[in-house]
Parts: structure tokens; sequence; C-alpha cells
């Protein structure tokens, strides 16, 4: 969903493999909450887009848990 949605036309996230520039890197940004991304995800802001109409609850939530997993596992790979 990340993708497709085209998040990764500007963020990189290494589990998607993106290289989007425009964006946070959300490899090396700070860990957000799912509260967080979901605010951002709706609100956009600092030159991102708001989504709140054109993506699903579900998809703004798979985003969502897409990237603060995304986020977390790479804080706690051995």
């Amino acid at each position: 969903m990340f993708v497709s949605a085209g998040c990764g036309t500007c963020h990189r996230i290494s589990a998607a493999h993106t290289r989007g520039r425009i964006g946070p890197d959300l490899d090396t940004s700070e860990q957000l909450t799912r509260t967080q991304i979901l605010l951002q995800i709706n609100a956009g802001g600092g030159g991102m887009p708001s989504f709140r109409d054109s993506l699903t609850t579900e998809q703004k939530s798979a985003v969502a848990e897409f990237v603060f997993n995304a986020q977390h596992q790479r804080h706690h790979a051995p």
C-alpha cells in the first residue's frame, strides 16, 4: 500500500525498496507512533499533501502500520 499510494515517490524506506528524496527518509528519521503517522497522512503538512480524502481508512491504516513496523524493526534487528 505504501508504494501504490505513491509514498515512495517522496520517502525512502528500505522495507518498500523506495528511494524518494523529497520527504523525510523514513529509514533514518525519528521513530513515529502509529498515531503520529496517521495524523501526518490525514493532515499533511511540511510539503506533504493530505491523503484524508484520497485513501480509505483501511488504506491509511495499512500505510501507518507498514511505516511503524518498518521503523521499529530496524531498531530491533540483530
